[in-house]
């Protein structure tokens, strides 16, 4: 790395000390064809070279360029591109015309490189900023729902601040990271959804807790310009061992001129209105009870007005109106028998949730500087009760041209995130499991605001062990507190006119401080006595990237250009989780009031570093080619395979030039790519390390170290492995870009072949050898799929465009090979009910569960006691993915 550094260093210094002759200086001016007024912002750029400039605010411009160049080549978002050659005049003015058809598009790529559209020989799709601030959604990962072929979003929903999940072209690992990277402005970004678990648990967090909020939430959707969608390894190969699942790279809006204004102020507001759309259908005809009989309280079958006649002793568990006794059944007599009316409990609970968005932004600028400041606010209050986020962002970027030859680009964007959630999954504190249970004969509401409790503090029950939804949505809250930054700075230096060095750093900071509360009396706690949680948890990424961008036109027909590049990386993450229970003094939430305290730390280290290179070259705008390769070296490789090579080559060729002109094939593309990317292993997965033991049979919480006042630590139950390397996607592709009519209807169609290979898996070891696992590269698993964009405008008036598209995919997922004595991986279990699998044959995830004995033509076989009889094997019973988007 230091002998890199080093020609770098060189190579920038003997070209700086170069000149090159600029001894003619190019005026003008451009406007647009519909209105003949200029057009500010106008990219300006010599072909073959990056010596450019942009229009002011009345459409001039201004540019010194090298005797030898011939072209100059004027560019505007919108508009169609147009080279003019450099004739006798120093004075040119050109008239731009809309590009109905967007041929000349600009997207940015991995590592922030811009390309034409056109020229690219893998799919991408770009998702435009408006449309993710007219979807209404928090969250910009759920705002991409349904913008893009081949991306599948699933939202957890239920509160604010819910995680949601974004898949592209389906599952590439078993148990790593099938979430693509998220980049904005060239930075890599956190978009991890973190639980918060103590030490000493031993079982599967996912399954209890409260919905996390995927980080990606911290972003203000109002901040992006565009989002282009890298969907496979050919699109993300230059990411190397962090692009096996895709990339989506966002790009935010910066400063700029503004027509006849020296600054544009722009506020936006919006209300969203929130409820449940449907719930199940429960029963309101059985009380209490089980088997018809089981409504006693204290041995007394009770009268209709019992419940209202004899409130009980005010207890905090096992009133006397609580009317089972050690029963959550809802099958005892019947409503009417007792003359109760039934409640809606689960109707009831939720309330209507409202999203209030605020949003203001000052951009101005000239033809040397410009600047944007955005000021975010967003607050949405949820559907169960107590639950609300809130967002506030500010952001500023500034561009400048310090010289012809030195560009600076830089933002800053500070985000403060809060929430409040509720508990859900499977524990006795869920919201949704005490409140689905619950007899239609119990009212969980109580009467007056505070209904679900008695006036000592206790909380009112139906069951002694389930605490009441009310009770769990007010007094045992889950609160978040993140403050993040994310920032960067480019310098672009110029020195010749086919030559340029680009250096670009940035960081992504954040502290996340969680507090859950478990009131005393609740029941989520191995002793109903009162526990509090701390956690905080800080994220720390440093990237930095350095080019060499090279360009030349060979000829007339040929041009060419040669990036080079080394890329460095370092994420630190730091868990701290500290808790305490049995609580002296009631409703005070101090870990100084907890009579038992515990405390665990987690600390992980990654760093990467790579060299990379792309080179493109054309043909006449008819034939392009590129190639990448990207050679990584991780710190979560093994020491005996300390790097990995990723390759990817691509081709477009835009056949519709080679047919003549005619009224109704306007633009054809085909598209060819191959590539390599990878998955890099989790860390310290390569040594064995020591741990602290815990001790348990699977249903109690068992016996943790520290013990008795005595600390202890053992082998950790996976032995290290040195052989460790990246897990490899594979991938073809082949896509047809066909657009009609002049643009009116516009066809997009991909084929897809990605394969898996070596894949991490824990492979089980004899318990003898005094570990349980090792992580081994062996499994592989394949994607094939089919992407369609129809997209089109069936009415295009002069002020008016109404425009529709529709995006359909279809990804087929099978798990090719496991390791030796593995039959399957559990993905995600629920006690011993159902769970999600790898399988070898079977799609990744496929639901296995127990099933009903069948006869050989498909019937249920029914027991002598007038029951199906259930099979002892289990059995496939679904798929969570879809057949199709």
């Amino acid at each position: 790395m230091r002998k890199a550094f080093t020609l770098f260093a060189l190579l920038l210094a003997l070209l700086s000390m170069q000149t090159s002759a600029q001894d003619r200086t190019i005026t003008g001016k451009v406007t647009s064809s519909q209105d003949n007024l200029g057009i500010p912002g106008v990219s300006v750029v010599v072909v073959g070279t990056t010596i450019g400039t942009v229009t002011d605010i009345d459409g001039n411009y201004k540019l010194n360029v090298p005797s030898t160049s011939k072209t100059i080549r004027i560019s505007s978002v919108g508009m169609k591109n147009k080279d003019i050659d450099l004739s006798a005049s120093n004075n040119i003015d050109v008239t731009l015309e809309e590009d109905v058809m967007k041929l000349d598009e600009v997207v940015v790529t991995a590592l922030g490189i811009s390309k034409e559209a056109k020229s690219i020989g893998y799919s991408t799709q770009s998702v435009g900023g408006t449309e993710l601030t007219q979807s209404g959604e928090v969250n910009i990962i759920e705002a991409m729902h349904s913008k893009a072929a081949g991306v599948q979003v699933t939202g957890s929903g239920g509160t604010p601040g819910a995680s949601s999940k974004i898949i592209l072209r389906g599952n590439s690992t078993f148990t790593g990271e099938n979430q693509p990277l998220i980049v904005i402005d060239g930075i890599p970004i956190d978009n991890s959804t973190r639980n918060s678990v103590a030490g000493d648990y031993a079982f599967n967090a996912r399954l209890n807790g409260v919905n996390n909020s995927n980080r990606a939430i911290d972003i203000n959707p109002d901040d992006v310009e565009s989002i282009n969608v890298l969907k496979g390894p050919a699109a993300a190969s230059l990411y190397g061992e962090r692009g096996g699942s895709g990339a989506i790279i966002i790009t935010t809006k910066r400063g700029k001129q503004v027509t006849g204004k020296p600054v544009s102020v722009v506020l936006t507001s919006s209300v969203e209105v929130t409820k449940v759309s449907q719930l199940m259908d429960l029963q309101e005809t059985y009380a209490q009870g089980t088997a018809g009989g089981g409504l006693v309280t204290n041995g007394v079958q009770p009268n209709a007005n019992f419940l209202t006649a004899n409130p009980g002793p005010d207890l905090i568990h096992g009133t006397a109106d609580d009317i089972s006794n050690g029963t959550s059944g809802s099958w005892g007599p019947t409503n009417d028998s007792l003359g109760i009316t039934p409640v809606d409990n689960l109707g009831d609970f939720f309330e209507t949730g409202n999203t209030f968005t605020n949003n203001l932004s000052i951009t101005g600028g000239n033809e040397k500087s410009s600047m944007r400041l955005s000021l975010g606010n967003t607050y949405q209050t949820g559907i169960v009760p107590n639950t609300d986020l809130k967002r506030n962002s500010i952001r500023i970027t500034g561009d400048t041209k310090l010289s012809e030859k030195i560009k600076v680009a830089a933002t800053a964007n500070y985000i403060r995130t809060t929430g409040t959630k509720a508990q859900n999954g499977s524990n006795l504190s869920g919201v949704m499991l005490s409140l689905t249970r619950a007899p239609s004969s119990y009212d969980l509401a109580g009467e007056g605001p505070d209904g679900y409790k008695y006036s000592s503090g206790g909380q009112r029950q139906y069951f002694g062990i389930y605490d009441n939804p009310y009770w769990t949505a007010y007094q045992n809250p889950f609160t978040d507190d993140v403050n993040r930054f994310l920032g960067n700075i480019m310098v672009t230096y110029t020195p010749l006119d086919f030559i340029s060095f680009s250096y670009s750093t940035g960081t992504d900071l954040y502290t996340d401080h969680r507090k859950q509360i478990f009131a005393v009396g609740s029941w989520d706690t191995p002793e109903p006595t009162g526990e509090i949680w701390e956690n905080d948890k800080r994220n720390r990424e440093f990237y930095s990237n350095f080019s060499i961008n090279l360009k030349h036109e060979i000829n007339d027909d040929i041009n060419a250009s040669l990036t080079l590049g080394q890329s460095l990386n370092e994420r630190n993450y730091n868990n701290l989780f500290t808790r305490g229970r049995n609580l002296g003094v009631p409703n005070f939430y101090s870990l100084s009031n907890a009579a038992d305290k515990y405390a665990s730390q987690y600390d992980e280290t990654k760093r990467t570093a790579a060299l990379f290179f792309t080179g493109d070259i054309s043909y006449k705008s008819l034939v392009y080619l590129n190639v990448t390769g990207r050679n990584d070296w991780s710190s979560t490789f093994g020491p005996n395979k300390p790097s990995f090579f990723y390759p990817s080559v691509s081709a477009s060729f835009v056949f519709s030039d080679l047919i003549a002109e005619n009224k109704i094939l306007s633009f054809g593309k085909l598209r060819l790519a191959y590539a390599k990317s990878g998955l890099s292993p989790d860390v310290y997965s390569t040594r064995t390390y020591y741990s602290s033991a815990i001790f348990t049979d699977g249903f109690t919480d068992g016996v943790s170290f520290p013990y008795l006042a005595q600390n202890g630590f053992g082998n950790g139950g996976t032995i290290g492995n040195p052989d460790l390397q990246s897990e490899v996607q594979t991938a073809t592709e082949v896509g047809l870009d066909l657009r009609f009519l002049n643009g009116r209807i516009n066809l997009d169609f991909t084929l897809y072949n990605q394969k898996s290979t070596d894949i991490l898996i824990q492979r089980p070891l004899a318990r003898s050898t005094g570990f349980s696992s090792v992580f081994q590269n062996i499994g592989e698993m394949e994607n094939k799929g089919i992407e369609i964009r129809l997209s089109g405008d069936p009415l295009k008036l002069k002020d008016f465009n109404w425009n529709i598209a529709i995006n359909f995919s279809k990804n087929t997922n099978k798990v090719l090979s496991l390791v030796d004595g593995v039959d399957q991986i559990d993905l995600e279990s629920a006690f011993s009910s159902i769970g999600s699998f790898a399988i070898v044959g079977e799609p990744y995830g496929v639901l296995y569960a127990t099933k009903w004995k069948r006869s050989p033509g498909g019937d249920i076989i029914v027991g002598s006691n007038g029951l199906p009889i259930v099979d002892a094997l289990k059995g496939n019973v679904g798929n969570p993915y879809p057949d199709w988007i």
